[in-house]
């Protein structure tokens, strides 16, 4: 999905000029970040079906929508299913106006927040795609949603206005409810942990989580919906890429936790690492358990913000000297990245199948009118 892929790409660069012009002209600058939204909402809004593996699922199940024919799946997303009913209600019934309005929500919500949140913008953004998760927006975008909402609430969370954060939590979970998850991060974050324990907890929680699998599937078979994942194709075993992907967010925290013990951090950035923290200990669950891969993104996401915090000339105290990181770190971070999109993109095939808008689908779009029940 190439178009998908360099749009992202362009975004960024775009939220770089956009932060180049914003000490010259804030509305200049603001008006840079609206063509991105634009941009964004238009090319991955106005998809056809089969762009994204689960598009397809996602415009039979809205072009059949009716209020007599909701699931617990419906129910369970009560946000989700009452923007597709408002759409059909004002005559919106063909899927890419659902697809759009997705788009618009989400992009709206991700910039707002990496614009708030991120020293570097830019940079932030091109550390969401290359963990693969930007991808996700055409294809799981209930919860690709859900994640730009709990992005967004962030910022709330360390201003300390708590009860925001809460109704801005809630409101995710409208469209997803593994969003849920977040609600506990005040309540883990009351408790300061020191670097070298939240890196112990960190490994150790593989071994946890391991013994403990057996208990976790008895509780996955009692909730409703969540049972259907039980022994399916997603509840697979430990996989090399599941190693992979563990080990490589892993080394990243620690890098971030090396970069902060030697600078300065404020409360902000120490918020901010227990976050991730928090992340980094779902990703420990979805190593030993495949079939919970979506939860730990929630709070792995804010790395994106971290690492920008961490490039620059930020300054490092030692025993000897005050030096600065070199350009040559930022650059070397910003390759292994990259090097990691091109991993995930490989690894996932899905990701190139070829870019069609909605309009160049027609013939299909009428075959699936007449394959869905009325």
């Amino acid at each position: 999905m190439t178009v998908i892929v360099s749009v992202f790409l362009i975004a960024s660069f775009g939220l770089w000029i956009a932060q180049r012009v914003k000490s010259y002209s804030a509305s200049l600058s603001c008006g840079i970040l609206v063509l991105i939204w634009l941009m964004l909402t238009c090319i991955v809004g106005l998809r056809s079906w089969n762009v994204g593996r689960d598009s397809l699922m996602y415009a039979r199940q809205f072009e059949a929508l009716g209020t007599r024919s909701l699931g617990i799946r419906d129910y369970l997303a009560p946000g989700y299913t009452l923007v597709s009913l408002a759409l059909r209600v004002i005559g919106l019934d063909e899927y890419q106006y659902l697809f759009i309005v997705m788009a618009g929500l989400t992009f709206g919500f991700l910039l707002f927040a990496v614009w708030r949140l991120s020293k570097m913008p830019a940079v932030t953004l091109f550390i969401l795609l290359s963990f693969g998760n930007l991808l996700e927006s055409v294809n799981q975008y209930r919860q690709f949603l859900a994640l730009s909402i709990v992005l967004f609430s962030f910022i709330f969370f360390i201003e300390n206005k708590v009860i925001i954060y809460y109704l801005l939590i809630i409101l995710a979970c409208c469209f997803h409810p593994s969003a849920l998850i977040c609600l506990l991060i005040p309540i883990v974050l009351h408790w300061h942990f020191s670097d070298l324990t939240m890196i112990v907890v960190s490994i150790s929680s593989v071994i946890l989580f391991s013994v403990l699998t057996p208990l976790i599937h008895k509780a996955m078979n009692i909730l409703p919906y969540v049972q259907n994942y039980v022994g399916s194709q997603f509840d697979s075993k430990i996989s090399l890429e599941n190693v992979a992907v563990f080990t490589f967010r892993l080394l990243v925290f620690i890098g971030v936790l090396y970069c902060f013990h030697k600078t300065k951090s404020d409360n902000k950035d120490k918020k901010e690492v227990g976050i991730f923290f928090y992340g980094i200990f779902f990703q420990a669950l979805a190593l030993v358990l495949p079939v919970l891969a979506r939860l730990p993104f929630y709070g792995v996401q804010i790395s994106s913000v971290l690492i920008p915090s961490c490039m620059g000339n930020k300054e490092i105290d030692t025993e000897k000297e005050t030096r600065f990181i070199p350009l040559w770190c930022d650059v070397l971070i910003i390759l292994v990245f990259a090097l990691y999109l091109v991993a995930d993109c490989y690894s996932k095939r899905f990701m190139w199948t070829d870019y069609s808008f909605f309009w160049q689908q027609t013939d299909v779009l009428s075959a699936i009118r007449r394959w869905t029940p009325q």
